[in-house]
């Protein structure tokens, strides 16, 4: 049986996050695997009622804990739930050192939102495809949701006024739609705008309008002089989510897929 990381922050309400990464596991059938690590400056407090079961303890920091679960990866560690708070979404410098860290994740990684739901289900699954290195591997990743929850996935891209990169993109959607068809995934399509912004941010409007939806997208892969100013993009998309959790998936060219 795959399994489900599950890191926990001095900062989380295990009891408030546990009941929505329970939902995740029954559905996807994986195991919890919680555990605390080591942050600076910090204590973990007592958490009393807590039904996480055994909470495993790492004298290590976030991203070396995980890396000793991955390598060797004895448990299949096929996902990583995080929270806002073990990211630090208010201090932009902790949060670009987070994503430049887990940009060597070999699993994908699911944020929660500030308060998920108990009976978080998503029945909406937004991908916008906008010629972003990654798209195909996160293709994959966003059928298998869309087939585990029997959620309605949604693909959203713009139509670009370059006649080239407008061709680029539809053999892109050409590799996703037959993908997809293999998967016996059902979908539709829709342009939104001429930007790659503007189809992004009709996925975050829909995405926004229900409490039952998920956005998946690929992570930035490269990072940028820019990001020390301003901070990778998944830091305002997180910013400007709402309550919707968004699954990253890291590109890493090999089609790493989900079983099933």
């Amino acid at each position: 049986m795959a399994s489900l990381l599950l890191p926990i922050s001095p900062d989380d309400d295990i009891n408030k996050i546990l009941p929505a990464v329970k939902q995740i596991a029954g559905f996807t059938d994986y195991t919890i695997i919680p555990f605390t690590y080591k942050i600076s400056g910090k204590k973990y407090r007592t958490q009393t009622n807590s039904n996480a079961g055994n909470i495993r303890s790492s004298e290590n920091d976030l991203f070396k804990t995980i890396h000793s679960f991955l390598f060797p990866n004895d448990d299949d560690i096929a996902l990583v739930v995080i929270s806002p708070q073990v990211i630090n979404l208010q201090s932009r410098n902790k949060a670009t050192h987070f994503f430049s860290k887990f940009r060597n994740l070999q699993v994908p990684y699911l944020v929660l939102p500030d308060k998920p739901e108990d009976t978080w289900h998503p029945k909406e699954i937004y991908f916008p495809v906008c010629l972003k290195d990654g798209e195909k591997e996160a293709s994959a990743w966003a059928g298998f949701w869309s087939r585990t929850f029997e959620a309605k996935l949604h693909l959203l891209n713009p139509h670009f006024r370059n006649k080239t990169t407008n061709q680029y993109l539809q053999r892109t959607m050409a590799f996703i739609r037959n993908l997809l068809q293999k998967s016996n995934v059902s979908y539709d399509i829709s342009s939104e705008g001429h930007t790659r912004k503007e189809a992004r941010q009709k996925a975050l409007e829909l995405a926004k309008n229900s409490p039952d939806t998920l956005i998946v997208m690929p992570a930035t892969r490269l990072n940028s002089p820019e990001y020390v100013f301003i901070g990778p993009p998944e830091i305002r998309l997180l910013k400007n989510r709402g309550n919707t959790p968004v699954l990253f998936v890291n590109p890493r060219h090999d089609m790493y897929v989900p079983c099933g």
